[in-house]
């Protein structure tokens, strides 16, 4: 049955209706029930902030009939169903028709971002919370990859009540390198971003992807839109180095979830809960409030550039091993690029996960605390302040550029292969991956340096 031209132009009515909707920031829940095809679905239906599903639903464009007919290949007997949609992630999540009120009663409650009170909050975040020790794990790096560590979705769940997951990147994929959604932290609504690893990933080096960061982009702009503080949660070992993640554009990902984190107008508080490697940690690390947990790592590189590339220079630099170029959250600290250490339980948070999700949670309300006081223009200020001095400060960057003027100006003085340069080379290459001497036991820097 054809129904008509004018059936047509409902599309361009309803997604009229739908944009101005959107101009009043107000939220827009699409539920898809058994069928939602044709001319709804590719309209209204796809505009909304969160699209649920019903068990089992009949959903697309096209009718699964006609879809049969053109198709060269034999349709699977599950295409063109909820369960193929959050799959391909094209929808948030599946509810059962019983549990639809409450679940849009949570989501509403979050997206409105109902008045709540600071007090309660503030008496919690003074309850007594252990100072980090300042001891260092026998192997931090092993800790920090504990095959029983908590994942960002652990916190999340323990963290957040209730927690609302949201997936996939409504393009063509629910990549679970990168998980989150909305929620209340201890009453305040919030949204939350995390970059997953462990065996929900299939694999033992834990990477993210394009479609990961294009999935945190949308949660970025939903927060946005409702005014909802952003916590992040880092935890990756940085980008995937092959060539598919290359041909789909990690590089413009990466770019574009920096350049959001950059200019969103709502405070963010990011957590570094196990490795933070690379520009694939980092895309969701510009914040302005950076914590790190007691045992998580810090590296400027990813293990896969360390390990696959040859260094053209000294044989001090060959041998230089991953374990090298990581810092510890007290290093992190000297050197400014953390501004709280969260302790952790003795031998690290997989030994008590929930008390490690306690000491977590508190330091990112009190991050929330410190800065949604601030109005939109000065957050972004101090934001922006906060990365464009960064190390601008530290004595040992002034000592690393000190050292490479004094190789330029040896090779505009035409000494182009000398001892001298040959040990200011030396010089950067042994310093470069620790910029600082290892700290005493009181956290403190040895004398003369």
């Amino acid at each position: 049955m054809q129904e008509g031209v004018i059936s047509l132009m409902q599309m361009a009515k309803t997604v009229s209706a739908a944009n101005r909707l959107r101009e009043k920031d107000i939220p827009f829940i699409v539920v898809l029930a058994n069928p939602s095809t044709g001319q709804a679905y590719a309209s209204f239906a796809n505009l909304a902030d969160v699209i649920l599903a019903e068990p089992g639903s009949l959903m697309g464009l096209s009718p699964l009939r006609t879809l049969r007919n053109v198709s060269n290949t034999k349709v699977p007997f599950s295409a063109h169903t909820a369960e193929a949609h959050l799959k391909n992630g094209l929808i948030d999540n599946i509810v059962d028709r019983e549990n639809l009120q409450p679940r849009i009663a949570s989501l509403l409650n979050v997206l409105t971002n109902q008045k709540h009170t600071n007090k309660d909050i503030k008496r919690t975040i003074k309850l007594t919370e252990p100072s980090p020790t300042n001891e260092s794990s026998s192997d931090p790096i092993a800790t920090a990859r504990h095959p029983e560590r908590p994942t960002s979705l652990y916190y999340m769940r323990s963290m957040l009540k209730p927690f609302i997951e949201l997936h996939g990147d409504l393009l063509n994929s629910d990549c679970r390198s990168v998980v989150g959604g909305v929620g209340c932290l201890h009453g305040k609504p919030v949204a939350i971003i995390g970059q997953q690893r462990g065996p929900e990933m299939g694999q033992s080096a834990h990477h993210i992807y394009p479609d990961g960061l294009r999935k945190a982009q949308r949660i970025i702009k939903l927060a946005t839109k409702f005014s909802l503080p952003l916590v992040t949660l880092i935890d990756t070992q940085g980008a995937d180095p092959g060539i598919q993640s290359e041909e789909q554009g990690i590089g413009n990902a990466i770019a574009g979830t920096l350049a959001l984190m950059a200019e969103v107008p709502i405070p963010i508080v990011s957590a570094i809960i196990g490795e933070s490697g690379s520009e694939g940690a980092l895309a969701l690390g510009i914040s302005d409030r950076i914590l790190m947990q007691e045992y998580a790592i810090y590296s400027p590189v990813s293990v896969s550039s360390i390990t696959s590339t040859k260094r053209p220079t000294t044989s001090e630099i060959l041998q230089k091993t991953p374990e090298d170029f990581m810092l510890t959250s007290s290093e992190c600290s000297l050197l400014g690029l953390v501004d709280n250490v969260v302790s952790e339980p003795e031998g690290g948070s997989h030994h008590d996960p929930l008390n490690a999700s306690d000491a977590l949670k508190i330091h990112i309300m009190k991050g929330l605390l410190d800065i949604e006081k601030l109005s939109s223009s000065k957050l972004l200020r101090e934001r922006y302040r906060k990365y464009r001095k960064m190390g601008e400060m530290s004595t040992y960057a002034q000592d690393a550029v000190n050292s490479e003027i004094q190789l330029l100006m040896n090779l505009a003085n035409g000494k182009r292969s000398t001892p001298d340069n040959l040990s200011v080379l030396a010089n950067i290459a042994n310093e470069y991956p620790k910029l600082l001497p290892t700290p005493n036991h009181n956290g403190e820097l040895a004398e003369g340096t």
